[in-house]
Parts: C-alpha cells; sequence; structure tokens
C-alpha cells in the first residue's frame, strides 16, 4: 500500500476508497493483519487510474468502469514505445493500448510515456532520469581573491576600523 501511495500521491485513505472503487481490486481477498501484494502491473494500473482522477478529472465512476479494461490492455507483453497511448472511449466504456496514432480517434488519448518513467524511476531508481539531481549541477572551482589584493577604490569605499585599545 505504501509503495501505491508514494508513486500516486495519494494518501492511504484516498488509496483504499480508489481501491475499494476499483473492480479488479476490491474482489481480491484479504486477511487480517496481511499485506496485500501488487506487482509492478498493478503498480502502473493503480498510477494511471489515479492520473485519471487527479489529472484528467474523471469521476471515480468513470476510472472503475475502464478499470477493468486497463488492467487487461496493460498486462501481456508488447514493444513499449515512447508515443504508446491508451485511448479511452467513452459511449461503451473500452479502452485501448496503441503504439502510434495514425488516424484521428475519438476519446480520451492519454500519453503512457509519463507512467512508463514514474513508475520505472520508483522501481529502478536511478535509471530513468526524470527529476534534475543537485549532484548533476554543473558547479566548476570558484576563484577567492585575497584580501590583500583588495583595490584602492574597495579599500576607501570600505576603510578598515582600528581599534582604540591597546593590547
Amino acid at each position: 500500500m505504501s509503495d501505491l501511495c508514494v508513486v500516486s500521491g495519494y494518501s492511504r485513505d484516498q488509496m483504499r476508497g480508489l481501491l475499494d472503487a476499483l473492480p479488479v481490486y476490491a474482489n481480491r481477498g484479504g486477511e487480517a493483519r496481511v499485506a496485500n501484494v501488487f506487482d509492478a502491473h498493478d503498480l502502473l494500473v493503480v498510477a494511471l487510474c489515479c492520473r485519471l482522477e487527479a489529472h484528467y478529472c474523471l469521476k471515480r465512476q468513470a476510472v472503475a468502469a475502464f478499470a477493468a479494461d486497463m488492467f487487461k490492455e496493460l498486462s501481456g507483453p508488447r514493444s513499449l514505445g515512447r508515443s504508446a497511448c491508451l485511448v479511452l472511449q467513452f459511449d461503451t466504456p473500452s479502452a485501448r493500448y496503441v503504439e502510434t496514432i495514425d488516424e484521428p480517434l475519438d476519446g480520451l488519448i492519454v500519453p503512457l510515456a509519463v507512467l512508463f518513467d514514474q513508475v520505472d524511476d520508483y522501481l529502478l531508481p536511478g535509471r530513468v532520469n526524470t527529476r534534475a539531481k543537485q549532484g548533476e549541477l554543473a558547479l566548476g572551482p570558484v576563484s577567492l581573491r585575497p584580501e590583500w589584493k583588495v583595490s584602492l577604490a574597495e579599500r576607501v569605499r570600505f576603510p578598515t576600523v582600528k581599534s582604540a585599545m591597546k593590547g
């Protein structure tokens, strides 16, 4: 559950509500005090459902209507191109995976590259460079002028105050 929350940005309560609304996950039997196990495919599907809710503002009932088709379409081996999309059609709720878009399509077209990167970055840290890291800043050496090379103009502008006490 914590993995799903980290990838999606949802709280535990939001995630529990979403999982209860999705028929694919609501029907899973769970035992008291035993953690449910989610694989990489589940992580991708749940992250997509969260994105549909949060980014595309679909209601939870609409997301639940697409969940079974999304689960099926995102399973199975296939080539993963950077232009892969999921096409959601609303007249009869269905989801279809397409590698490229050649003709105009009717429905919501959701690019999957962002989700693939998000899940891969979580599961394989360091392999996907989605965030800029501070260690990669191009900071070079900095030269500092010694005090004895301060110009006369700077000495006049900022005179040195000498102590009146002798010690």
